[in-house]
């Protein structure tokens, strides 16, 4: 921004150059050679000369151009001369090149501008003013030529650019009770205006950077295109009013500002006890810092001001220790509307202010407008991130904002914390970091959200995990659901903690699991919620050996992760406030391990040897008998092939696949819908390969050999895996339902020796039929 005008600047001055037919007329004085004068004559022709100088030596001798220009060699010892412009000087310029002037040790003003005068100073190169006791670095007053104050006159105003081409440079110091530029100790100052130039100021002991002095009183301050570092003296503001001092409005545009203000002092606007009218940026980047009992922009101590209007800027405000607002009120001070549109906005209060330090408002702040922000974080000691008063009737946008506090037990005792706020996807939209170099924590902050649910915690060095915040009052809720237009004023505090039991169950069809199978970790009666707990569940880390029993062992599979959440993304159960005292609710997160039975495998039988018969007698065949003719022999009909039974999926394995290969018949595809147990018991036998029963034993009451599906079944039953109903049967043509599946498949894992899968596609009550077999099946073998 500050190159472009640069160089904008420069093409200006050669285009100008070159259209003059000769130069303006310019009188150059050295400071170092003596004082400089400059003032009207008797003729009313403002006319300038030099102490001692060759040429221009008084007011009757002195030069009338209007353009003088002021030098130093570079690398000298600060002079000791002044420059002072009497009453009612107009059209004057006054170009400093490298000048540098101390005077501290004097107790006049290094440059000064007199009653009704109004002159435009030029910077080029660097240039430093150090004025004394009294006095402004560059000083607007209301003295006569003789330097005598005047009361009831306007006084002196000036504008400092850069402008010509040569880039400059201005430091400005004032001495005690008088700012760096404007007016001194009970001056009247006139207008301040800095116009693309780059200009430091500092203020002595109750005078303003940029503004008044003590019991002082300045005109409207205009910073345009400039850079700019105003620092206060105490009891007063970095650009604004010194203590006592009344000022009028402030507008800064299109520059880079920092601004400080001193003890009781805001960084823009009023000092301790002060004056100033509205204050007003504009596409500028702003940093302001109250002192203690100031805000970074707005009032001092018991002051007030105008209007607060920021407009499209970004804008890092943040106040002094002691009941100040970031943006808005000073201790007991008191401004007019806030009103921000637009632009970044940090806005930070200082520490101990209770209600009277929010980020943005204070003790006595009017209506507070917020539109179209690109960011925002207000952040308050204890009171609301924004309000008035702690109260936040007054304030209103248009966009989302949720603006709350935060409980005290989350940052009591605590050195450093960020407060993140995370959107349902469980992503970090903002994250606010605070420590002791802030001088505390904060208790109330405010922050811009798009339309959504969010979730406010805090990492601390006392709770690295990281801790959740939620509502006051509404039990249970740890989330906010923001709308655009909305302020979302809450209260936050602590997250309820909430409890946690554990239970055993079977995973094993139709078997329970013995009672005091394995001691349960204790119940936990207050636990905070963390992170990990947030979006992954509560769990154990308990781990158990398998259990031997009577025909088998029970296997530990692990523990479910439970939620802590509900569906409307709040938690499952809290401590609740009754009456003032906090009593645990009746519900609790429950964590549930699960077991599953794995049936012994039966002992291997010795086969009994074969009996041996008893040899035949070998027969001695009698004399040959020649054999009758034989008849005609009896041609064999074609044999019939048995029927084979239809495996619903299963091809003829005769028949060949679209490529030309032969279709595999162990490989049979589960077709999908419904399917019979004793087909469900059939895919698990083929996909398996086809094996051979572990042991010989019966079948069911209502399954014979016969059975199409009788080899299979043979085999489920020889290893545990299918069992029968109390009267003996096993239904092999009923529809397989949720739990006979998943009761088959979990014994099975158990004897393959692996964790029963999850088995999400294995869903519906236990008594609905499964209409994915194939699904269920596929991922139960991980295919």
């Amino acid at each position: 921004m500050r190159i472009m005008r640069k160089l904008l600047s420069v093409a200006v001055a050669l285009s100008l150059c070159a259209s003059l037919a000769a130069p303006a007329l310019a009188v150059e004085y050295d400071i170092s050679d003596g004082d400089i004068h400059v003032e009207n004559n008797d003729n009313g022709d403002a006319v300038s000369w030099q102490d001692n100088h060759e040429e221009h030596y008084s007011k009757d001798t002195g030069s009338k151009d209007k353009e003088i220009v002021v030098k130093q060699e570079k690398d000298e010892e600060p002079a000791k001369n002044t420059i002072d412009v009497g009453t009612d000087v107009k059209d004057v310029e006054i170009t400093l090149k490298d000048v540098n002037i101390d005077v501290s040790d004097k107790n006049e003003a290094a440059v000064s501008v007199g009653a009704g005068s109004d002159v435009t100073i030029e910077l080029d190169g660097d240039n430093s003013l150090k004025s004394g006791n009294g006095h402004a670095g560059l000083e607007l007053n209301n003295d006569d030529a003789k330097g005598r104050p005047q009361t009831g006159v306007e006084g002196g105003s000036v504008t400092i650019k850069d402008d010509n081409g040569i880039d400059g440079s201005l430091t400005a110091v004032g001495g005690n009770g008088a700012a760096g530029i404007g007016g001194g100790s009970r001056d009247t100052a006139g207008d301040i205006t800095i116009d693309d130039a780059d200009v430091t100021a500092t203020g002595g002991s109750g005078g303003a950077g940029i503004g008044t002095g003590s019991y002082g009183e300045t005109g409207d301050i205009t910073i345009n295109g400039s850079d700019v570092t105003a620092t206060g003296g105490d009891s007063s503001a970095g650009i604004g009013a010194g203590s006592y001092g009344t000022v009028g409005d402030i507008d800064i545009t299109d520059s880079d500002v920092t601004a400080a203000g001193g003890s009781f002092g805001s960084g823009i606007g009023a000092g301790s006890s002060s004056v100033a009218g509205d204050i007003n940026i504009t596409e500028s980047d702003v940093n302001a810092t109250g002192g203690y009992n100031g805000a970074g922009i707005g009032t001092g101590f018991n002051s007030t001001a105008g209007d607060i209007n920021i407009t499209e800027s970004d804008v890092n405000a943040t106040a002094g220790s002691s009941a100040a607002a970031g943006i808005g009120t000073g201790g007991s001070g008191q401004v007019s509307d806030i009103t921000i549109k637009g632009g970044n906005i940090v806005a930070k209060s200082s520490a101990g202010g209770g209600s009277k330090a929010p980020g943005i408002g204070g003790y006595k702040a009017g209506n507070i407008t917020l539109e179209d922000l690109e960011s925002l974080i207000a952040l308050g000691k204890v009171g609301y991130g924004i309000s008035s008063g702690n109260i936040t009737d007054n304030v209103t946008a248009n966009q989302g904002i949720l603006n709350g506090t935060f409980g005290g037990n989350v940052l009591s005792g605590v050195k450093e914390a960020t407060i993140q706020i995370m959107n349902a996807d469980g992503d970090v939209v903002a994250a606010i970091e605070m420590g002791p170099e802030e001088g505390g924590m904060w208790g109330g902050m405010a922050t811009l959200l798009p339309e959504g649910r969010y979730y406010v915690y805090a990492t601390t060095d006392k709770n690295p995990e990281g801790v959740f915040l939620a509502q006051t009052y509404t039990i249970g809720n740890i989330a906010y659901n923001v709308t655009e237009g909305q302020i979302l004023n809450k209260t936050l505090a602590d997250c309820a903690t909430y409890r946690v039991r554990y239970a055993f169950t079977s995973n094993t069809e139709d078997m329970e699991l013995p009672q005091g199978i394995a001691e349960l970790p204790e119940s936990i009666l207050s636990q905070k919620l963390t992170m990990d707990a947030f979006k992954n569940g509560v769990t154990s880390e308990a781990e158990y050996e398998d259990v031997e029993v009577e025909g088998g062992r029970w296997h530990f599979d692990g523990w479910m992760p439970a939620s802590v959440l509900n569906d409307a993304g709040n938690m499952v159960s809290v401590f609740e406030d009754v009456g003032g005292n906090r009593w645990t609710t009746f519900h609790a997160v429950t964590v549930v391990g699960g077991w599953s039975f794995v049936a012994d495998e039966p002992e291997p039988v010795d086969p009994v040897p074969p009996i041996p018969e008893e040899p035949e007698v070998p027969v001695i065949p009698e004399e040959p008998v020649v054999p009758e003719e034989p008849e005609e022999p009896v041609i064999p009909e074609e044999p019939v092939a048995p029927e084979v039974p239809v495996i619903p999926g299963d091809t003829d394995d005769t028949d060949a696949a679209d490529d030309g290969t032969t279709i595999d018949e162990t490989a049979v595809p589960l077709a999908s819908g419904p399917v019979t147990r004793a087909e469900f018991v059939d895919y698990l036998w083929r996909h398996e390969g086809q094996p051979a029963p572990v042991a010989d034993s019966s079948l069911f009451e209502d399954v014979t050999e016969e059975h199409t599906y009788s080899p299979a079944m043979a085999w489920a039953k020889s290893i545990g895996i299918i069992k029968s109903y109390e009267d003996g049967t096993f239904e092999p043509d009923e529809l397989v339902t949720v739990s006979a599946a998943r009761g088959i498949l979990t014994r099975y894992a158990a004897y393959l020796g692996i964790k029963m899968p999850e088995l999400t596609a294995l869903v519906g009550e236990d008594d609905e039929l499964v209409l994915n077999c194939d699904e269920v099946i596929s991922e139960f073998f991980g295919e």
